[in-house]
Parts: C-alpha cells; sequence; structure tokens
C-alpha cells in the first residue's frame, strides 16, 4: 500500500487507438455502495490522501501553516479516527508527503532539504531521516510493511535514481536488476516481496532471496508495478499493442488486463487482501476513480457513493482489507480534498415520522437474519473503530447506542424509540452495525421537526 504519485506523469500520454471497454456490471449483481468521508486539511484549502492501513488510519499532504499558493507549504499528516495530525517536515524545510503507512501507524514519505528530497520515516512523534545511497542527497521513501521494512529510490553520487530498501535497523541496500541498477521500489507486502519498475520500463518484482522477475506486459514492450498483497497478487499498468494504457492484475506469472470504462486509460494503483482493486480511468474530457470487485467488475466510484454532495471522485489510491479507499478529488468549491471511502453492506433508512416528541422509526436491513443490529447515533460525524473487527469503523463521534434489534427472516430489523420534545431542530447523525460480520450501513444526517 503506498503512494505512487511521483510515476504518473508518463502515463498521460496514450495511444491514439481507441481501446476496447473490458469491464461492465455483472448481471444479477448488485453493485458495491461506498459512502464519503471528507477527512478535513491542516490549515490550507487543500489534501490528499494517498495509503490507507487495516486500522482505517491514512497518510497523505495537506497544505500546512499556510494557505499562500507562492509559499508552497505542505505537510504529510497521519489521519487516525476523525483527527488530523500534521507529521512536520525535516531539517527546517517547508514540504513533506507521505506515502505509506503500516498498521502500526508508522508512515514513510520524503520531504525537501534545500533543493533536495530526503526519506523519512515518522515514528508518531518524530520525522527520521533514513539516509541515502553513498553521498547524494536525494532519497525518497514509498512504502512500508508490517516488519518495518521499507522501500524507495535513492542516488548514489550519479544522475540515475537507484531502487532501494532500508532494514528495520535503518541500513539501506540496493536492488539490483539484471546489472542496470537504476529504477523505482514503489511498494513491499508482508512478505517482503518489492515490487517497482526500472527505467527501461519494466515492471519487476523483487524476491526476498534477492532474484528479481520481470512480469512481462500486455504486448506493448512496458509496464510499471504498482501495489503488491500478501498472496503475490500484483496491480500496475501496462498497454495492450495498439490500445490506450490499461491496469492489469498480475498472478503467479500470468498478467490480465482488467479492462476499462468509458473507453479510457485505465491505471490499477491499489490492491487488498481480498483481490479489491483500485485506481483511475483517464477519458478524453474527464478522469474517475474506480473500485474493482473481485470478480473483475470495475465500477467508477462517483456512481456507487451514496453521499456524494458535490463532490467529485479522481483518483482512488488504495485500499484496506475491511474495504476502505484512501482516495482524492474535488468539492464543490474546486478544492482538492483527502478523501475516505467505507463501502456498507446494510441499508439504513429513517427516521420516520422524524418529528420530535413522538415515536420514530428507523430501520436497517440486508442484515444476516437472526443476527443482533445495534443502532448508533451522534451529534457530529467522526470516526470510531469497531471492537474485534479491524478496519471497521461507525463514522460518528463519540457514538451512543440507543438499542438493538435481532434482524426478521428477510435482513431487516426495525428500531422504535420516543425522541424527545427537546430535540427539535437538533441534527443527529444515525448508523446501524451487525458486529457479526463487521456489517455497517450507511450514515442518516437528520434535522428533527
Amino acid at each position: 500500500m503506498n503512494d505512487h504519485s511521483t510515476r504518473f506523469g508518463r502515463l498521460l500520454v496514450c495511444s491514439a487507438a481507441l481501446c476496447i471497454a473490458g469491464a461492465s456490471t455483472a448481471l444479477g449483481q448488485a453493485p458495491p455502495k461506498f459512502m464519503l468521508t471528507d477527512l478535513g486539511s491542516l490549515l490550507g484549502p487543500e489534501s490528499s490522501a494517498w495509503c490507507i492501513n487495516d486500522s482505517g488510519q491514512v497518510t497523505g499532504w495537506s497544505h500546512g501553516d499556510t494557505n499562500q499558493w507562492n509559499q508552497w507549504i505542505e505537510h504529510a499528516f497521519i489521519w487516525d479516527g476523525g483527527t488530523m495530525t500534521d507529521c512536520g517536515t525535516i531539517f527546517g524545510g517547508k514540504i513533506s508527503f507521505g506515502n505509506g503507512i503500516n498498521d502500526a501507524g508508522l508512515v514513510v514519505g520524503n520531504a525537501d532539504y534545500s533543493k533536495y528530497d530526503r526519506a523519512f520515516l515518522w515514528d508518531g512523534a518524530t520525522m527520521v531521516d533514513l539516509g541515502t545511497l553513498g553521498a547524494d542527497p536525494d532519497a525518497d521513501a514509498q512504502d512500508i510493511n508490517n516488519s518495518g521494512l521499507i522501500v524507495g529510490t535513492s542516488r548514489d553520487g550519479a544522475t540515475d535514481y537507484k531502487p532501494v530498501f532500508w532494514t528495520p535497523d535503518g541500513q539501506i541496500h540496493h536492488l539490483d536488476w539484471f546489472g542496470t541498477g537504476t529504477g523505482w521500489a514503489g511498494a513491499v507486502n508482508n512478505n517482503d516481496w518489492i515490487v517497482g519498475d526500472d527505467d527501461n520500463g519494466r515492471a519487476v518484482v523483487w524476491y526476498p532471496d534477492g532474484t528479481a522477475q520481470d512480469l512481462g506486459d500486455l504486448g506493448d514492450g512496458w509496464a510499471y508495478a504498482w501495489d503488491v498483497n500478501d498472496a503475490g497478487y500484483i496491480v500496475g499498468t501496462s498497454q495492450p499493442v495498439d490500445e490506450r494504457n490499461r491496469g492489469y492484475i498480475w498472478y503467479q506469472g500470468v498478467m490480465t488486463d482488467i479492462g476499462t470504462l468509458e473507453d479510457g486509460s485505465s491505471n490499477a494503483i491499489g490492491i487488498n487482501e481480498n483481490n479489491e482493486v483500485v485506481g483511475n480511468i483517464w477519458t478524453m474530457t474527464r478522469v474517475m476513480g474506480f473500485y474493482m470487485a473481485p470478480d473483475m467488475t470495475l465500477y467508477e466510484l462517483n456512481t456507487v457513493t451514496t453521499n456524494l454532495n458535490g463532490y467529485d471522485i479522481l483518483w482512488a489510491q488504495d485500499i484496506n482489507d475491511a474495504s476502505q479507499i484512501a482516495a482524492e478529488g474535488y468539492d464543490d468549491l474546486g478544492n482538492t480534498r483527502a478523501l475516505l471511502l467505507t463501502k456498507y453492506d446494510l441499508d439504513l433508512e429513517g427516521p420516520f415520522p422524524g418529528t420530535s416528541g413522538m415515536v420514530n422509526t428507523v430501520r436497517a436491513s440486508n442484515a444476516g437474519p437472526g443476527q443482533r443490529v445495534y443502532f448508533a447515533y451522534s451529534m457530529a460525524p467522526g470516526a470510531v473503530n469497531i471492537p474485534s473487527c479491524s478496519g471497521s469503523t461507525v463514522l460518528l463521534s463519540n457514538p451512543k447506542v440507543a438499542g438493538y434489534r435481532v434482524a426478521d427472516g428477510t435482513g431487516t430489523a426495525l428500531l422504535r424509540a420516543t425522541v424527545p420534545g427537546s430535540a427539535k431542530g437538533l441534527t443527529f447523525f444515525i448508523q446501524a452495525v451487525q458486529p457479526n460480520g463487521c456489517m455497517v450501513s450507511n450514515v442518516v444526517e437528520h434535522t428533527f421537526d
């Protein structure tokens, strides 16, 4: 799980030939549903989310202590449970970017130092310089796994960038690649498989024993690798002959074209342990984030997110095992915003009639028959982890439980409760949770009459 922004510039130019749209909604399959949460920003107007761990913590960048563009101040952040924390910078610089985060909340990225980039590790309190190859000051860190292995790039005194990894004890090592030595390491899984590419446009996987493998391509001679899961599935971008860029999924020597939407160029950027994939698609007129289900059906995220409210989801960067997506999009004012997209299964409706001083009903559907469904409420949105459900969150601040009901044979649970007259004019946020199966609903926002 990692940041891939530094490599996408070369992917914007595509073949003039049209590609064949290879994905559509499967017949009879209900599309997924996502809720959008704006993660906010530091003190400036814009932010972007690049990586999410299985605890639902997100890292990326945001404007720092000024919103004046000519001062160009951007800081890495970590977002956790509704709070965005500034990770700061290194050596008094103005810019840092959070590129990767592991399940312990350790953040890696790059920060400016004079006119150079420096790779860093943020340990929860301090930003630590990771060092470089040789005397050259340039390096960046792209990803970190749960054992603390970090991957990225560094220069060794020449003009070429080298793929590297840092061991947990802080030692830096060059990843060789058939003698050329130049390239980029962008992601690492928890089995220490590292993926990236070389400067000749060949996607590479480096194995823990030091060997490396060319992943091949979709026909036109080049490919890039962006992410790898613990089962060894790799995603990235390549190009079939005489067609536009295509995202791919690679496993045990076989590279499969994932298709596209609207005759666009697709880029597969992130993958989780369920083989759910996220990325983006470029058409002649727009950019859109996508989600790919395990059956390889593609969905535009703008069409399956139920509370867009004027947002436009442009990039989906990473996805955790709870199907939460770190994304980037525009808000209704045109600002770039860091977004969290949370997949949900239960459908919550109500309250009916929505009036204070009388009995109101909320209804959750699509629950498991015979399962307990809890109804939580709050006065503000937020994020609280559900116990025993890694990565699953209730998107409420300091939620309280109004009660639970057992779903009937149709999977419906109804909660009826008297809302006091003192609630008139107050706005509540309501969400349903089925702990067995870690299922959550959409969030309903309601102001009582």
